[in-house]
């Protein structure tokens, strides 16, 4: 804008604003010219669109103050907005100058994005009506005012489809949910920046637009349709398996990931999968403290009334199969551990997911402990064989 329109416009803006400040700030866009920093019209815009939304932010008497200060000293328009800040929160004039001459008073990332989106939309107006005056909107002003044009678009819609016979309401059903789902998208904020906004703002009748443009694109909403039935068919399985795999009485699925592949339980995989990272990250948590603290037999219990015995012992046998060699495992728990041999090389991969970092004598007096009663089994068995005659 030239001169005129800016002492002319702000005059509009702040009507508090003084003459005395009016002049300084020509005065300073004119040294501002002659040094070549920047443009007059530059000059002119970028301070009133600040101006602009700083009274939209805090109200008119925040921005008076400082453009009225021009009388002492001119602030630049990109230190306005942090001014403005400041001066919000009990800062004095006196104090934002020396802030602004010693380090700046910055704005913000998204205040700074908002000044360059509406002095780009400012600019784009004034270029295509430059006598009539331009109102700035903020992106949150510019939501607002969308929403409220294209509620009263679909209200005036609705008020004529409702003239019409049934058959007819019926064949618009798909239309009528669609300009739904588009307005409820912009009951809140959306992902949209300003300058989006404003060419939404440009078309007479927005939500029309909007649902013709998605009539004219190449969406298949049968793929999204069938997406929807994976996805509910999926979390229903899954929801399942979780629950399945919780049951401590639940023998461990024991398949690999490419067997469970090949007969489609993947599903059930991963929730077994889970299940004994669970049962590993307990006993890497609790086990150890337990141990110190003399309530082991008590968590060891616990542990397996809440991931059955298989699965603790399997956690135990991958923890040492993770440590071969080393002699603080005893015969009794390296017996058991090989039970579960031919399982863990079926998951070669992941057997070490399931290996704790717990003290191997901590280890192997869990294994002793939950291999007890099957050993107590296999020598009574031994006894009994060994007690019968031979024939």
């Amino acid at each position: 804008m030239r001169k005129e329109q800016f002492e002319n416009r702000i005059r509009s803006l702040l009507p508090q604003a003084t003459a005395k400040a009016v002049t300084a700030w020509t005065a300073y866009a004119d040294e501002i010219v002659q040094e070549g920093v920047e443009t007059e019209s530059d000059f002119y815009d970028k301070n009133y669109v600040e101006l602009s939304l700083i009274k939209q932010h805090y109200g008119e008497e925040i921005p008076t103050q400082l453009f009225n200060y021009g009388e002492h000293f001119v602030l630049s328009y990109f230190d306005l907005r942090g001014a403005a800040a400041r001066l919000a929160t009990g800062w004095s004039l006196e104090n934002i100058e020396k802030c602004s001459i010693k380090d700046g008073c910055d704005a913000t990332q998204e205040e700074y994005e908002e000044f360059a989106a509406a002095l780009w939309a400012f600019q784009e107006a004034e270029q295509a009506s430059p006598d009539k005056e331009v109102f700035i909107m903020t992106k949150d002003q510019l939501e607002d005012k969308l929403y409220e044009r294209m509620s009263a678009e679909n209200e005036a819609f609705l008020a004529d489809l409702k003239t019409k016979p049934v058959d007819e309401i019926i064949s618009h059903a798909y239309e009528i949910a669609r300009r739904d789902d588009f307005l409820m998208l912009f009951e809140d904020e959306t992902t949209l920046n300003q300058r989006q906004l404003e060419v939404l703002m440009e078309f007479e009748h927005p939500l029309t637009a909007l649902y013709e443009d998605w009539l004219n694109r190449d969406t298949d909403e049968m793929d999204h349709l069938r997406d929807s039935i994976v996805s509910l068919t999926n979390d229903t399985l899954s929801e399942r398996a979780e629950k399945k795999y919780r049951d401590p009485a639940q023998p461990m699925l024991g398949k690999s990931w490419k067997e469970a592949c090949s007969c489609d339980e993947v599903i059930e995989w991963r929730a077994d999968h889970r299940r004994s990272m669970e049962c590993a990250r307990v006993f890497q948590a609790e086990g150890g403290p337990a141990y110190h603290e003399q309530t082991f037999p008590a968590f060891l219990k616990k542990w397996e009334s809440d991931f059955g015995k298989e699965r603790c012992m399997f956690v135990l046998a991958c923890t040492m199969q993770e440590r071969v060699g080393d002699e603080r495992f005893y015969l009794p728990a390296r017996e058991a551990a090989a039970k579960f041999k031919n399982q863990m090389d079926r998951i070669t991969n992941h057997a070490g997911d399931y290996a704790v970092n717990t003290h191997s004598c901590i280890v192997n007096a869990a294994m002793e402990y939950l291999a007890r009663p099957e050993r107590s089994k296999e020598k009574a068995a031994e006894q009994k064989k060994q007690s019968q005659p031979e024939r």
